[in-house]
């Protein structure tokens, strides 16, 4: 039935829908808002699976089956919700064969044996590559698949496969139906810009989709460009982050403060301190007290909260002690990925050149992206490839990040140009980003 017209198909399947014994033609045409004449016509020429039995219409024994299949064809957009739903419809004796060709040991649920294929030969986009070359498929097989995951996009008519081939149609037609059955590829039926019928086959359509969002990648821009306009409101923190501690721990030193019963201050301290780091500006003082802790510079000590061992913090310079808050915030709260990839970048950047921060993010997500494997993920109620370490929130993170974490460590100065969020590279960020690519924590 491939090639037939897409009015043809439409009363192939009303007949399937119906009564063995036919529809006359005025049925049909009423139906389906055709005239008759074009009934009749489209009866004559696709003489194959209908023919016309005294005064109606019927469809040959064996198109019942073939509108069914070409009914799911049609459906089948060859993602994982449509594996499930036919994996659900398999019978006994299909199910118990697809399982043995996953590698499933011990029978049970249709559900389970699709997680099974799903994490053991679709894990990573390339896995089903080895799941078609060491689960017993067939030679013919075996070059039918590596002719459709050598196609730009994973997709493949199959007048376009049979022409790349020298099997003939029955090998073809085995080959092909050895990896539907193991949905190692997928059947599908679509209608052309001209409404004919035509058979696709495809791989998973999530690891199409992967290709192309590499691809895409890949095509676009892997290094930034500065900002040409003009910079307006720039804000540079320098060596304020670290002083300000300073100022905090000498504070502590000379006077604890006390803690509550849940953690927080007493309100004498808390006004005490916030003469230091004030509450209506940036960072607040629970980022100055969570650095400064996380740096070993304070400790609580039941229920106060104290300076700590000030001998080694005494001997250091401004800049020592500066570069000591740099490399702890670097390895904070799991974060040495994303904020080692950040810095390795923006030890590239020109110095005095100004970059916009959402292409930064954009860059860091796509460099980072192509530096490992991706895993078969289930998020947003869809499968899709994603990075084992890269979320959804990665490029939002990246922004924050220079907003915030690389901005109070004087890393980076932001402005605005024009509406755009920018940054530069300064001095300061420029000298601690050259000792953490030279791997030497000596100052000059």
């Amino acid at each position: 039935m491939e090639g037939i017209s897409r009015p043809a198909f439409r009363i192939a399947k009303e007949l399937a829908n119906n009564s063995r014994s036919g529809l006359t033609v005025r049925f049909l045409a009423k139906k389906l808002e055709l005239p008759e004449e074009e009934v009749e016509y489209l009866v004559d020429i696709n003489h194959r699976f209908l023919f016309t039995d005294l005064t109606k219409i019927k469809l040959v024994p064996e198109g019942f089956s073939a509108v069914k299949r070409i009914s799911e064809g049609l459906e089948n957009r060859g993602d994982i919700d449509s594996l499930y739903r036919l994996v659900k419809t398999l019978d006994a004796h299909d199910f118990r064969r697809l399982e043995e060709q996953i590698g499933i040991e011990r029978p049970g649920a249709k559900k389970h044996a699709v997680e099974e294929l799903l994490a053991r030969h679709y894990h990573h986009p390339d896995s089903v590559v080895s799941y078609v070359a060491t689960r017993g498929f067939s030679e013919t097989a075996r070059e039918l698949f590596d002719i459709v995951w050598q196609s730009r996009d994973g997709l493949m008519p199959l007048p376009k496969l049979r022409a790349q081939q020298t099997r003939s149609d029955y090998d073809l037609e085995l080959a092909l139906w050895e990896l539907f059955r193991g949905f190692a590829l997928f059947e599908m039926f679509r209608f052309d810009a001209e409404e004919r019928l035509v058979r696709v086959t495809g791989l998973l359509a999530e690891t199409r989709q992967y290709r192309e969002a590499t691809a895409r990648r890949k095509a676009g821009r892997t290094k930034l460009k500065p900002e040409r306009g003009k910079i307006e409101e720039c804000t540079n923190f320098e060596l304020d982050f670290s002083d300000r501690i300073g100022r905090l721990v000498a504070a502590l030193a000379a006077k604890p403060a006390r803690l509550r019963g849940d953690g927080e201050l007493f309100r004498e301290d808390l006004t005490r301190l916030a003469e230091i780091c004030p509450d209506d500006r940036e960072p607040s003082l629970g980022t100055f007290l969570w650095a400064a802790e996380g740096a070993g510079w304070i400790a609580r000590v039941d229920n106060e909260l104290r300076a700590g061992a000030l001998d080694t913090l005494l001997e250091m310079d401004r800049l020592e002690r500066h570069r000591v808050l740099y490399d702890w915030m670097l390895g904070a709260q799991g974060k040495e990925g994303m904020l080692g990839n950040a810095a390795e970048m923006l030890a590239a950047c020109k110095p005095g050149a100004w970059y916009s921060a959402l292409e930064f993010a954009e860059v860091a997500c796509r460099l980072g992206v192509d530096s490992e494997q991706p895993v078969l993920k289930l998020g947003g109620g869809h499968y899709q490839y994603a990075s084992a370490s890269i979320s959804g929130q990665f490029e939002r993170a990246m922004v924050r990040a220079l907003e915030e974490t690389f901005l109070w460590l004087g890393i980076v100065a932001r402005g605005d140009t024009g509406g755009t969020s920018v940054f530069t590279l300064t001095d300061i960020g420029e000298f601690l980003l050259r000792l953490r690519e030279a791997g030497t924590h000596q100052c000059r």
